[in-house]
């Protein structure tokens, strides 16, 4: 299993098709993914969004109003794969270097 812990801010636009992008390509491959979600401090939409997917991807995890240095933390007691990825870029180096 691949666990992902990826930051979201103001990401309304972009959240949803990333998500979705990321669980749809490697469940093509038969790769077990999981996503931690950190919706680091957004104003617009983001957080809702993400609320709104975590029922539609049984392994997509959110994490929300903690100060941000402890985000991170929280989002690593979450991670169970074997192989752990942590991003704190935007989102289209992000999926570049997954090639997404």
């Amino acid at each position: 299993m691949l666990s992902l812990v990826i930051p979201f801010y103001n990401e309304e636009d972009n959240v949803e098709n990333v998500i979705t992008d990321l669980f749809t390509e490697f469940s093509k491959n038969n790769h077990n993914l999981e996503i931690i979600a950190v919706n680091n401090g957004s104003v617009d939409n983001t957080g809702n969004i993400l609320s709104t997917l975590s029922h539609k991807y049984s392994s997509l995890y959110g994490s929300s109003d903690f100060i941000n240095a402890l985000k991170f933390s929280s989002a690593l007691l979450l991670v169970l794969g074997f192989l752990n990825i942590i991003f704190n870029s935007p989102l289209f180096k992000l999926l570049n270097i997954l090639g997404v």
